[in-house]
């Protein structure tokens, strides 16, 4: 009878603890994505860093070439290296030559 009454109370307590509520998926937060964001990785097909990356300057320039829908990859690539092509001042020194050795296929 000791013994049940010394672990009653632990038993309950655990009881108590196991059945409360944890965070839930309603409870937990999630990153909040803002029009910006969604607007960013539409014009420039989610290759911002990479954009970036290659540039002298840190924010993508408003001349710079927009994604078209049903553009494809290589397509896109194209039309952003001719833009980096008329604007090598922007672009990193070390991919310079990358961008003016580039030819069309």
């Amino acid at each position: 009878m000791k013994l049940f009454r010394t672990f009653l109370p632990l038993i309950i307590g655990f009881l108590v603890i196991a059945c409360q509520d944890g965070p839930s998926e309603k409870t937990i937060q999630k990153p909040v994505t803002t029009s910006a964001d969604v607007s960013q990785e539409r014009n420039y097909k989610g290759k911002e860093e990479k954009i970036l990356n290659h540039l002298t300057v840190k924010e993508i320039p408003a001349d710079f070439p927009i994604y078209k829908d049903g553009e494809t990859k290589e397509e896109y690539r194209t039309r952003t290296i001719m833009w980096a092509k008329e604007n090598l001042e922007l672009i990193k020194p070390e991919y310079r030559k990358k961008v003016e050795n580039f030819q069309i296929k």
